[in-house]
């Protein structure tokens, strides 16, 4: 199983370059052209320590007839995602797919017998969608896309984003905050504030650990109880409103989760929640 394997990879191949974005998310003059997205199906990798990718759910782990095919993820400083395929079968197939690249990682080979267990090797799953797909010899069948950002984590919803090569960022898409990583404390980020009269006052914070993509989250303080606060990136979307809470002095706070924007742009955004129209946004800032 590829769980246990163990080799060495060059540091460099552990990095995703980013093109330049404007605040609008375009190309912005004078500056590169983003480059085109590391196309490799590695063979190798580290030791794994690895996870099944949200086990359970047939969306993104597709069974054709007794063949199941599972998706398993590493996770450090990279996502590499790979595929194992649970053979129903003889001459059963299966890969996983790049969307941005448009690459397939085919399992290692075809299935020779029933229960009999193949993996693929691993795509990088960073600022791009991968699905896992069955080739039976009657069926194919392939799961659902999975997105994810900068940092690796899951994005949610049906809109589509700019990581696969969309022109239009449609803003059903759906950010999602980390539930493993609490925002605690950091740095304002300069350029980002929101004011809404004399009440409100909204800012993005960022937190860096070494190793790691930028996590950035935003915090406002306010004498409106009914003030949400979130965060929203060019590339996914508007991640959940958050709404405030009371504090011993009498004002409200809140903090947003964590969003990572290594590669994509942040902004912060307030609204009541009584009447949310006009919500009232900061600057995007590309970290």
């Amino acid at each position: 199983m590829g769980k246990n394997r163990a080799a060495t990879i060059g540091f460099a191949s552990l990095l995703l370059a980013a093109g330049a974005l404007t605040a609008t998310g375009g190309s912005a003059a004078g500056q590169p052209a983003a480059p085109e997205p590391r196309n490799s199906c590695d063979d190798e990798g580290f030791d794994w320590g690895s996870d099944k990718l949200y086990p359970g759910e047939e969306k993104y782990n597709p069974e054709v007839v007794d063949s199941k095919l599972q998706m398993w993820q590493w996770h450090y400083m990279r996502e590499d995602t790979y595929g194992v395929l649970t053979a129903g079968g003889p001459h059963v197939r299966f890969y996983i797919e790049d969307k941005k690249s448009g690459q397939k990682c085919w399992g290692k080979k075809e299935s020779e017998e029933w229960g009999e267990e193949i993996e693929t090797g691993v795509l990088d799953n960073r600022n791009t969608s991968i699905r896992g797909c069955i080739v039976d010899p009657d069926e194919r069948k392939c799961g659902a896309w999975l997105r994810e950002d900068a940092g690796g984590h899951r994005q949610n919803g049906t809109g589509r984003g700019k990581i696969d090569n969309y022109p239009d960022l449609h803003l059903k898409a759906k950010a999602n905050y980390d539930d493993h990583e609490y925002p605690g404390a950091g740095p304002d980020v300069p350029g980002t504030t929101v004011k809404v009269g004399n009440h409100t006052k909204a800012v993005m914070r960022i937190r860096m650990d070494e190793g790691e993509a930028i996590k950035t989250f935003g915090f406002v303080r306010t004498s409106r109880k009914d003030t949400e606060i979130a965060l929203v990136s060019d590339k996914y979307g508007f991640a959940d409103w958050m709404k405030v809470d009371a504090l011993a002095d009498g004002g409200y706070a809140a903090r947003t989760g964590i969003l990572y924007n290594k590669h994509d742009q942040l902004m912060v955004c307030v609204r009541r929640i009584s009447n949310p129209s006009p919500t009232h946004c900061g600057n995007w800032n590309r970290a």
